[in-house]
């Protein structure tokens, strides 16, 4: 049984009110042609919103363009969802998220995620990864000189896949890199904290990126790339920060373990093999050597970095500027609670209630004071 052909055609006209782009005859005839969107009266703006009706005389600037339409009328229109500001003459839409754009002299924290011959390769949030040279970098020992082939041998030593460091912008290459520098105590290795993650636009650039809470023992790096690094202060382990952090570390270790202690542990026979256990007639006995001791802070300290964590949460879901004081109006409104009680959404909100009036201090605006 043959069946009939059926033969379909798609009309489509151009109207004013679609920009020149093609629309179904359906549409048109049932009065709803899918044109621009009309502007908006609202702060935020989306992909194709129209910012401005008439653009005649201003500039598009980041996040924004310009469209001629067929009545030679200029309308200016969002390419990023984000908030738009107006900078004489010049239209910008300000993202709502947006990766970080490194500047030089910038703080930030960092993970290394490759070992080059000469370098290291860091992510740090940006486009692209970062580059730490090793001659950007202080040796453990503290001492001045030229990085030779065994320091190139031994780079794996000072820094490996997976550590996190702090560091500072020295400047950004021509392809877009930005080269780092670590040639001072407060940049280098970091142990013995957390890693908590944020906007980088509620990270400002400024003095404050490093606090130290003295009353909880509780020291921060606050990253313009809205990496937040949490550990207890120096004075809570006894170890400064830097590359010699390791170095200290094992320092301290030998003087609080002095001499070597014997433990039994079970493992199979290949894993003795590999740890170099001895066996005997109870199983296989492993000597727990000085290196491996851990200072710890106490609990009081723990509880404190849990409490900051969590507060740093709340600012960044409330879209608040996250420095030393809107940190410490916070914590001083969740004392009330545990620490692991503000993960809860209930107690949080209540917690980011009771300290608006403080956040937003006597702004007629609404804005958060830096």
């Amino acid at each position: 049984m043959d069946l009939p052909q059926i033969n379909i055609e798609i009309v489509a006209v151009r109207t004013p009110d679609s920009g020149g782009r093609d629309v179904e005859m359906e549409d048109v005839q049932h009065g709803h042609a899918k044109g621009r969107r009309a502007p908006r009266n609202q702060e935020v703006f989306i992909p194709g919103d129209v910012v401005m009706d008439n653009a005649e005389g201003w500039m598009d600037g980041h996040g924004s363009y310009c469209s001629v339409l067929p009545d030679k009328r200029v309308e200016m229109l969002a390419s990023v969802a984000g908030v738009r500001q107006i900078f004489t003459r010049v239209v910008v839409i300000n993202p709502l998220k947006s990766r970080y754009a490194g500047e030089i002299g910038d703080i930030v924290v960092g993970r290394i995620v490759q070992v080059g011959r000469k370098s290291w390769t860091v992510d740090v949030g940006a486009q692209r990864h970062a580059v730490l040279s090793l001659g950007a970098i202080n040796l453990p020992s503290g001492e001045l000189r030229r990085k030779t082939e065994e320091d190139i041998g031994f780079m794996r030593g000072y820094l490996k896949e997976g550590d996190l460091i702090s560091a500072e912008v020295q400047k950004q290459s021509g392809d877009g890199h930005l080269l780092l520098h670590t040639r001072s105590l407060r940049y280098g290795r970091l142990v013995h904290g957390m890693l908590l993650h944020v906007q980088p636009k509620l990270t400002k650039r400024g003095k404050g990126h490093f606090v130290s809470y003295e009353t909880f023992g509780v020291h921060l790096i606050i990253g313009v790339n809205g990496a937040i690094w949490i550990a207890p202060t120096q004075r809570q382990l006894n170890i400064p920060l830097g590359l010699d952090a390791g170095e200290q570390l094992r320092q301290a270790a030998e003087e609080d373990y002095p001499e070597e202690q014997e433990m039994y542990v079970c493992m199979t026979a290949e894993e003795a093999g590999k740890f170099g256990a001895k066996a005997d007639e109870q199983g296989y006995v492993v000597s727990a050597t000085r290196s491996t001791a851990t200072p710890i802070a106490t609990l009081e300290v723990r509880k404190c970095m849990a409490r900051i964590r969590n507060c740093i949460e709340i600012l960044n879901r409330e879209q608040v500027p996250i420095h030393r004081e809107t940190i410490r109006i916070l914590y001083d409104a969740s004392r009330k609670y545990e620490p692991k009680e503000l993960l809860q959404p209930a107690a949080a909100g209540e917690v980011f209630a009771a300290a608006r009036q403080d956040l937003w201090g006597d702004s007629a605006d609404g804005t958060v004071a830096d």
